[in-house]
């Protein structure tokens, strides 16, 4: 576990489900098509996960998705809205790039809704990932 002042990190090898359950339920906006969340939350059981912790409730979390020897993709991410803005997803992100490189990996992946769709809270997403 890793503590980043009043967040935990810690690196999951198989995701949980309930984690990733609980924060994608909490993000209807960018997780609204139950199939999909459904596909999501089966498949964060199988792929490795940091989740983010608040004393012990997650807060949020990030699961990859390897691709070959050098290359992972944020697979799914998330983070529990009240924690917007407060470098929760970035601490995410920092941590799995440093988990990657010690792993060996030289690429990572980020797929998100194009520019081209008109959606106020995924502009907010590539902002995030662009920052």
């Amino acid at each position: 576990m890793i503590n980043k002042g009043k967040v935990l990190l810690q690196y999951l090898e198989t995701g949980n489900p309930q984690i990733c359950e609980k924060v994608l339920r909490s993000l209807p906006d960018w997780f609204g098509i139950e199939e999909s969340t459904l596909a999501y939350i089966e498949k964060s059981k199988k792929l490795p996960m940091i989740a983010a912790f608040e004393e012990d409730t997650p807060i949020g979390f990030l699961s990859l998705k390897d691709h070959s020897a050098y290359t992972s993709e944020v697979y799914v991410m998330g983070v529990i809205p009240s924690y917007h803005r407060s470098g929760i997803g970035r601490m995410l992100l920092l941590e799995s790039e440093k988990h990657l490189v010690r792993s060996g990996f030289e690429f990572i992946q980020v797929k998100t809704v194009s520019a081209d769709r008109e959606c106020e809270f995924y502009k907010k997403t590539r902002l995030f990932y662009k920052s």
